[in-house]
């Protein structure tokens, strides 16, 4: 991962930008680092791998609903008398 401080990001840009496509950048302002720029492939990984937890994570939930009894039907009446 490169790291890169705020106040030269303006005259880095070009070097930043051909970085990103190799690995992530750090940006960092006084000496604290507050954002990452990431190549578009990276994010599009990140938010897939962050849809299929949540999936799977349902998926668990709505297992364990079964298994208890609780069924579409009943879960609508629930939600019908709030």
């Amino acid at each position: 991962m490169q790291y890169f401080s705020s106040n030269l990001i303006k005259n880095n840009i070009s070097t930043i930008l051909e970085t990103v496509k190799k690995e992530p950048v750090v940006i960092s302002q006084e000496q604290e680092e507050v954002a990452v720029i990431l190549s578009i492939e990276e994010y599009q990984k990140i938010v897939s791998y962050n849809i299929q937890d949540f999936q799977d994570f349902c998926d668990r939930i709505r297992q364990k609903a079964e298994a208890k009894g609780l069924t579409e039907s009943k879960l609508l009446e629930i939600l019908a008398d709030e």
